[in-house]
């Protein structure tokens, strides 16, 4: 099964009983720890399952509850059948011999890694997290929401509907007018899809490269697709992008980065971009559709004011 894993150059297994070291900690603590570590949890069941087992798989989920591929060799009517029945909410898998066991492990943990299943709990958590810190930073209170709509009538009904395969636009705006907040609302929404793989990049310095922002953003939650992988998630158009931190970069750093995604954009035209900045160029990303928020109505002052129980003039 190690070797069925290694071999799809996707993927370095850990085995007890070959990557444990003797020097440090006991192995039985460093095979938990590697537990709590890995990306993929692979736990293979047959006929019986001892304590161990139970309580490396207890770490795995604690950890990350999303991260599991099961495999129940043979059938459950044996002493192992309760603790299947109790993990068979997990992706898994019956195979039926023990001679089927390493294709049908590398089948699937490629298919976690390349359909993007593996990261995508962890983005849903991390779009949550970086809008609930905004949200506090600036005052709002938890959970506030409402729906912003467009100035722009053409350009769809809110910002999710800028944020699709194959759509292109900028969403503009003065600092502080929500631009962030709404691009992080419907990256969040776009979590539901199953398919979507929803990602807030971030402008920096000297990056003049769209794959450099992305794979740092994955790095950001301790995933490295590598920029093949990238690629294929934006040829299939799942790959949902927001560019935020555009007006804290460099002219020529925004200019060689616009540059880039003119070239990327054609080169996979089934991405989904929505650019965040102040001002649209004019002259740059024509291509893109323009659009800004539409500012608070009546109505939202007063929800935000009974949210946080503020006073009205106060938040005017």
């Amino acid at each position: 099964v190690a070797q069925a894993i290694d071999r799809l150059d996707l993927a370095d297994s850990w085995m007890f009983e070959f990557n444990s070291v003797a020097a440090g900690s006991s192995p039985d603590a460093q095979y938990l720890q590697a537990a709590r570590q890995c990306d993929v949890f692979v736990i293979l069941v047959g006929h019986d399952v001892r304590a161990g087992t139970i309580d490396e798989y207890d770490e795995a989920v604690r950890d990350n509850p999303h991260n599991v591929l099961a495999f129940f060799l043979g059938p459950d009517s044996c002493p192992s059948g309760d603790f299947r029945r109790q993990i068979s909410g997990h992706t898994h898998r019956r195979v039926e011999s023990q001679e089927e066991l390493p294709q049908a492990v590398a089948d699937s943990v490629q298919d976690f890694v390349v359909s993007g299943a593996i990261v995508q709990p962890s983005l849903r958590a991390a779009l949550v997290q970086r809008r609930d810190v905004l949200r506090a930073f600036v005052g709002l209170p938890p959970g506030f929401t409402f729906e912003r709509g467009l100035d722009d009538p053409s350009s769809g009904a809110s910002v999710g509907e800028l944020l699709k395969t194959g759509s292109r636009a900028f969403l503009t705006g003065p600092p502080g007018s929500g631009k962030t907040d709404a691009a992080l609302e419907a990256l969040i929404e776009a979590t539901t899809n199953p398919v979507a793989i929803p990602l807030m990049v971030r402008a920096r310095p000297g990056a003049t490269r769209l794959i450099e922002l992305v794979l740092a953003a994955f790095d950001a939650v301790a995933f490295a697709p590598g920029e093949e992988l990238v690629r294929l998630f934006m040829r299939e158009g799942r790959l949902l992008l927001v560019i935020d931190g555009l007006d804290e970069v460099g002219a020529a750093t925004r200019d060689a980065l616009f540059d880039d995604i003119d070239a990327e954009t054609e080169r996979h035209p089934r991405i989904g971009l929505l650019a965040l900045q102040r001002y649209a160029p004019a002259d740059r990303m024509v291509h893109f559709r323009r659009a800004a928020l539409m500012p608070l109505t009546p109505g939202d002052l007063d929800a935000l004011v009974t949210a946080d129980h503020l006073d009205r003039k106060s938040v005017v």
